[in-house]
């Protein structure tokens, strides 16, 4: 290699130079081994449901790798800026009208536009690198467990040697620590030997590409230089016309010797074994091209680069797809609608992975006096979301009930709250639409019909998600492929797990969800009341009373129906499920108007609930309009249970890997948030994809997905402790508790402003808090 070009430019020599020749850039000097960062307080934080805190050695790398995020953006911004950059000085010469100068500024808008394609490979190598980091990232977080275990033990033996030193659980210890220890020392040498070779690996990958970017584009310039030779610029007198440009072929000389040198580059990197560190990656084959205007096919290609191309406009294979979504639901179909309603988006290729048959849910339809008993509430900003993608409009809008007023209160104390909007708010202001999902997902089938382009696998069972191999033309290796029943496969650039609380796609992606069972089952039904509730159709309220065993809600549906969602234990759901429609009734109405002793009495009986409320409503004193209107009928069929359970993911991203909706969190359904915190995660996640596309980056990276995950981890993770410690707190029957949460609840009726606050959080219209 020539590098006279680096002895000619005396500056560049004079800085290398003046280089810091410090024999480390560690804050402390004098080369003395780094004092162990001071251990941080563990203070209070959302983070109970995420495990213990990371390691601090895997902190301070997820730092590393976070920054080199950042470097990896600014090259390829460079890159893209690079290639405006020449399309402009290309464009600017043909205005020129100078023969000379219009082609020379063309063949040099080459030149930069290469110049800018080795930052865009540069950073692919910067990211390859990172990835490898990763790992040892990885293994260090994996590493600690056994750590603590050691430790843990060792306190152990501590504590009962000062407090009982004749104990016979010693010596039980003493070999449990003998194999922690063991298990330990395994572990930690695993943790080095993986960190030698990684560190190496991941620097290795990063020097090569430093030497490729820097000795290719001292190839690039060179040849630049020639270029520039070819434009006469000896001055001409005023009047005298400049000679005919007769460099026109000498130009294209130039060009052709830049790409045999680049290719000749590339033929000795292979030698030294160059491509064993970037695995061969830069064979997408998209090269620059731009007019000719003196002969020629006007299109120059100097070397093979890398280039984020995306399925729908490169790839000529089926099964090949941008985003594989997996699941059906609303949350899925309202990710894919989103994207194919978005023109940004809309270019992608898409597909839907769904088991049951969608034909069914497309045609659903119910008699306008039937009603599913699988129903959701809606907030205003979840209804403004589904209008803005087109499919609110193909909802049935007449099975659709607006609520405008919700009454909760204390089963115990019979402290209340009401929510409703103030008169000077509007007066019908909405605080939820209540829905059936079943019409919702009818409806989101219809609006992607309307806006095709998702080639849709319904009736398909997942087999298994596993990583694809590398092919002589393709490279499969980080992308995940969906392997359906009957050998279908489907690649994946992005796989978005929208496939409920067992979701494969996050097995698939080593994702962790940490939770608990409650013990409780939610049941439900479709009931029909004696009118359309005491503020008649133009004025509807939901109710919701909190009992011992878990909060019942009555939650009105059009006309004179409502539906019923009952937390209570798993007896007492199965005695509802086996009772008589009239006892079933009955026991219902008693929810809401006798005292917890009398409904657990009622909970021991196996028939009879029909007169034994009919006696104890006799004995009982309560504001008949303070609670629903009786229930006198339950409509066939629509009795059933479904166990309570608090999920979190431990993050909602991996390579290549989203997730959304019951995937990423199961919630309490008190606060009926569930649906809505799906909608919130799809309608960030694409607006991320939709960022990522716009900025030419891969829609599949972590890096490109990390804004999705920043974005809606807090907050979900916020709603589900509230909604957790809400279930907790009024679980209790007895105890000073009691007072205190009722005092909190009329303290909050009696603050407008504080009550109007949690309106707007729960409506989806507040400020955003996280």
């Amino acid at each position: 290699m020539d590098f006279q070009f680096f002895s000619s430019n005396s500056k560049g020599v004079s800085e290398l130079e003046k280089m810091n020749r410090s024999l480390s850039i560690r804050s402390n000097k004098g080369g003395a081994a780094s004092s162990p960062a001071p251990a941080r307080k563990k203070g209070f934080s959302f983070a109970s449901l995420r495990g213990s805190i990371q390691p601090e050695l895997s902190r301070r790398l997820y730092q590393l790798i976070k920054s080199t995020n950042n470097l990896v953006s600014a090259h390829e911004a460079a890159g893209r800026e690079r290639e405006t950059i020449a399309k402009q000085l290309s464009e600017w010469g043909e205005q020129t009208g100078d023969d000379a100068v219009s082609d020379i500024s063309d063949k040099v808008g080459v030149v930069l536009s290469e110049l800018g394609a080795q930052e865009d490979a540069y950073a692919h190598g910067l990211d390859e690198a990172r990835a490898v980091l990763k790992t040892i990232r990885n293994t260090e977080k994996s590493v600690q467990p056994s750590r603590d275990a050691k430790a843990k033990i060792a306190d152990e033996i501590q504590k009962l040697k000062l407090k009982e030193p004749q104990s016979p659980r010693l010596a039980i210890l003493e070999q449990e620590l003998v194999r922690a220890e063991a298990e330990n020392l395994v572990a930690e040498a695993q943790l080095t030997n993986i960190t030698r070779s990684k560190l190496k690996i991941a620097y290795e990958a990063e020097f090569a590409a430093v030497i490729e970017r820097a000795e290719k584009q001292i190839i690039l310039a060179k040849h630049g230089r020639r270029l520039l030779d070819l434009l006469d610029d000896s001055p001409v007198t005023p009047g005298d016309a400049r000679r005919p440009y007769e460099n026109g072929s000498a130009a294209r000389q130039v060009l052709n010797d830049a790409e045999d040198d680049l290719k000749s580059w590339e033929k000795n990197a292979n030698t030294n074994n160059y491509d064993s560190v970037f695995g061969g990656d830069d064979a997408t084959g998209v090269g620059v091209a731009v007019s000719d205007a003196h002969g020629g096919s006007g299109c120059r290609r100097l070397l093979p680069r890398l280039s984020r191309s995306y399925a729908s406009t490169s790839s000529q294979q089926s099964d090949i797809y941008d985003v594989v979504c997996v699941g059906g639901g609303p949350a899925g179909l309202s990710l894919l609608t989103a994207l194919r309603s978005n023109p940004t988006t809309s270019g992608l290729r898409v597909a839907l992975v769904e088991a049951q048959d969608l034909s069914k849910i497309r045609n659903w339809k119910l008699p306008p006096d039937r009603f599913s008993n699988r129903c959701s509430s809606l907030t205003p900003a979840s209804a403004q979301f589904l209008d803005r993608i087109g499919a609110w409009s193909h909802v049935q809008r007449e099975r659709v009930q607006p609520y405008h007023e919700m009454q909760v209160w204390d089963g115990v104390t019979d402290a209340r709250i009401e929510f409703e909007w103030a008169p000077s708010a509007g007066g019908g202001k909405t605080i939820a639409y209540m829905n059936e999902n079943l019409n919702l997902t009818s409806g989101l089938l219809r609006r992607l019909d309307e806006l095709g382009g998702v080639t849709v696998y319904d009736g398909a069972r997942v087999e298994n998600i596993t990583l694809g191999e590398e092919t002589e033309e393709l490279d499969f290796r980080e992308w995940p492929i969906v392997h359906l029943a009957g050998g279908k496969q489907l690649a994946a650039r992005l796989l978005v797990g929208a496939d409920g609380a067992n979701s494969p796609v996050r097995a698939f992606a080593g994702i962790e969800a940490k939770g608990w069972d409650y013990d409780r089952h939610g049941v439900v039904a479709t009931l029909e009341l004696e009118g359309p509730g005491w503020g008649g159709d133009a004025m509807k309220i939901a109710y919701q009373r909190f009992l011992p065993t878990g909060p019942v809600a009555m939650l009105p549906l059009p006309g004179n129906y409502s539906t019923l969602v009952w937390s209570t234990t798993p007896s007492n759901a199965a005695l509802l499920k086996s009772l008589s429609p009239k006892d079933f009734i009955a026991l219902v109405n008693a929810a809401f108007r006798l005292s917890p002793v009398d409904l657990e009495f009622m909970h021991t009986i196996s028939s009879g609930q029909e007169d034994e409320l009919s006696w104890r409503l006799q004995h009982t004193q309560f504001n008949y309009q303070a609670v629903p209107q009786t229930v006198v009928g339950v409509q066939e069929g629509t009795v059933a249970s479904f166990p309570l359970k608090l999920r979190h993911a431990d993050t909602y991203i991996g390579e290549r890997v989203a997730l959304v909706g019951d995937a990423a969190h199961t919630i309490h359904p008190l606060a009926g948030q569930g649906l809505n915190q799906g909608q919130g995660d799809v309608e960030s996640l694409s607006k991320t994809i939709e960022y990522a596309v716009s900025h030419g980056q891969d829609i599949g990276t972590r890096m490109s997905l990390e804004q999705y995950n920043s974005e809606r981890y807090g907050p979900n993770h916020v709603l589900l402790g509230v909604c957790d410690k809400l279930h907790k707190v009024y679980s209790v029957g007895s105890g000073p508790l009691v007072p205190l949460r009722s005092l909190g609840l009329n303290a909050i009726n009696a603050m407008g402003p504080v009550k109007d606050f949690f309106m707007n959080q729960a409506a989806g219209n507040g400020i955003k808090l996280f």
